[in-house]
């Protein structure tokens, strides 16, 4: 890189570096714009497509030292650094040697799971404290949930002690699935942070993968094996009184729901697309599926267990 040429990435990194600081102080101290935590990442990606990860990596310490300015707390400057900056590295990288869509949202989405991971460990062995420690969020959330049904006398039939017991059972349920959640959310977050910035990509005219249409989402056929496997320790680990298989079962179902739903969502949108459907009869389909809300996610779930399969749309299988 010729010296005019380095000193515009540099200037341009210090922008960058300003920009990713500014919208991730925003999504601290205004949590309700939780966008801007999906977009932080964005400016350390440009810098990597249009410089090098060396300008990048510039743009991070820069936005280091801007965190810290307003926090005044290193542990604080350099978790919110770290996870905006790793993740617009990475998903920088990945759209610049264009790497297909699936492979880069799972790495994404990883890479999201142990940044988060990460700030955890760093928070609980610097400070001591548990990040993980919910329960008075929880026991709080519970209640309200329980306060609501009642207030619309959903539980008149309940007496208090069952009250009680739904309670506990529901507090229970959380922390069983908790880090289902917790990995589902790493994927939806990483998800949208991969096709925003590809959008931003495309706006500022670089080149980059090119995407299916979501009706032609398909899964390999080996995927349904998740869902066997997740079946099989569940029968092991209830039947041999295995309580940490018995709930690693029960979250790996969880899991699989999610993606497994979406897959099933797209078979459907496939076949309206098919046979050119009027907006009435789309209409009429979203409001049977939103007013079935259980009976719609069993069936988009069983339709997508079963696609990678039998392959209902007879769409091209990659090998």
């Amino acid at each position: 890189m010729f010296p005019r040429e380095q000193t515009q990435a540099l200037v341009e990194g210090a922008l960058f570096a300003s920009l990713t600081a500014i919208l991730s102080l925003v999504f601290i101290y205004i949590p309700v714009i939780s966008i801007f935590a999906l977009v932080s990442p964005m400016p350390t990606a440009v810098l990597v497509k249009k410089y090098n990860v060396k300008i990048a990596l510039f743009s991070l310490i820069t936005a280091f030292l801007i965190t810290l300015l307003f926090f005044g707390n290193p542990l604080a400057a350099l978790i919110i650094t770290l996870e905006a900056g790793i993740l617009g590295l990475v998903t920088g990288l990945l759209l610049k040697k264009s790497i297909s869509m699936g492979l880069s949202i799972i790495i994404v989405s990883t890479g999201s799971l142990f940044l988060t991971i990460i700030s955890f460990l760093i928070t609980f062995f610097i400070t001591g404290s548990n990040p993980f420690n919910i329960n008075s969020e929880i026991n709080q959330a519970t209640a309200e949930l329980l306060q609501f049904y009642q207030n619309r006398g959903l539980l008149s039939g309940f007496s208090q002690n069952e009250i009680v017991e739904l309670r506990k059972s529901l507090i229970n349920t959380v922390y069983l699935f908790l880090p289902g959640f917790f990995i589902i959310s790493s994927f939806v977050s990483g998800s949208i942070n991969y096709l925003l910035t590809r959008e931003l990509f495309k706006r500022l005219k670089y080149e980059v993968v090119n995407l299916k249409p979501f009706s032609h989402l398909q899964f390999p056929w080996y995927s349904i094996w998740s869902i066997i496997l997740g079946i099989a320790c569940l029968l092991i680990g209830d039947n041999l009184h295995i309580s940490f298989l018995s709930k690693v079962s029960k979250n790996i179902l969880f899991i699989a729901i999610f993606p497994f739903s979406v897959l099933g969502l797209a078979v459907v949108v496939f076949y309206i697309k098919k046979f050119n459907l009027s907006r009435i009869v789309k209409f009429f389909i979203a409001f049977i599926f939103i007013i079935n809300g259980y009976l719609t996610i069993v069936f988009l779930l069983m339709l997508g267990i079963l696609d990678p399969y039998f392959n209902f749309r007879k769409l091209t299988v990659k090998k």
